[in-house]
């Protein structure tokens, strides 16, 4: 799969699982972060389910993103809010996350991406 496909879908993950969720009532970071890998794990699932021209699809145009997809990037958004509503600083979650990425499982090869790249870091890395 050519890198600039998986960037992008990345990309597209990162922001439903870095804000993904809240299901309402965490009250510490380290709740949000658990939160947030329950959905990450869900987004893997989910896109480990795609065909690689799904993937293509999706990544170039953004269409065709299951229900499923959708409803965990407005999970997402509520997770946002609420880290904001406690106080985490987005190095705290960062920390957080990857402290907590040993957990997470994916079967594709893009998954698997996601999987490596939270474990090292690089996932929110600005370079």
């Amino acid at each position: 799969m050519p890198r600039p496909v998986i960037r992008t879908t990345a990309c597209v993950a990162a922001l439903a699982l870095v804000g993904a969720g809240c299901g309402g009532g965490a009250s510490s970071c380290d709740d949000i972060a658990d939160e947030a890998i329950v959905v990450l794990q869900e987004t893997i699932d989910i896109v480990d389910g795609f065909s690689e021209n799904e993937l293509n699809d999706f990544a170039t145009s953004g269409n065709g993103a299951p229900q499923a997809f959708i409803d965990v990037q407005q999970r997402g958004d509520e997770l946002v809010a609420e880290a904001d509503a406690v106080g985490c600083s987005d190095s705290e979650i960062t920390d957080l996350l990857v402290a907590k990425s040993g957990q997470l499982q994916a079967e594709s090869d893009f998954g698997q991406f996601v999987v490596e790249t939270l474990r090292t870091g690089a996932f929110f890395s600005n370079e």
